[in-house]
């Protein structure tokens, strides 16, 4: 191969690893967070089935008195364990 050849191979190729890329940081950053309200939604939902117990128990094995104290970053976490219930 010629040296032109391969500088326009190795661009090719550079070109390709940034579009592989960023198809993985648009799916990182598609990922749906959590919000308050839809695990207070759930909760309500779990406590009217008399799961209010287990329900306080969860919130405060992620450090929290109640849910307006538990850290954002706990939510998704929360939710998946109370969906369980």
């Amino acid at each position: 191969m010629k040296q032109d050849e391969l500088i326009l191979q190795v661009a090719k190729d550079l070109y390709k690893l940034a579009e592989h890329i960023d198809s993985l940081f648009n799916v990182a950053s598609k990922k749906k967070t959590v919000s308050i309200e839809e695990v207070r939604s759930v909760l309500a939902e779990k406590s009217q089935v008399g799961k209010g117990p287990e329900i306080r128990a969860l919130i405060e094995k992620y450090g929290a008195d109640k849910l307006t104290d538990l850290e954002p970053s706990c939510y998704e976490a929360l939710l998946n364990e109370v969906e369980t219930l």
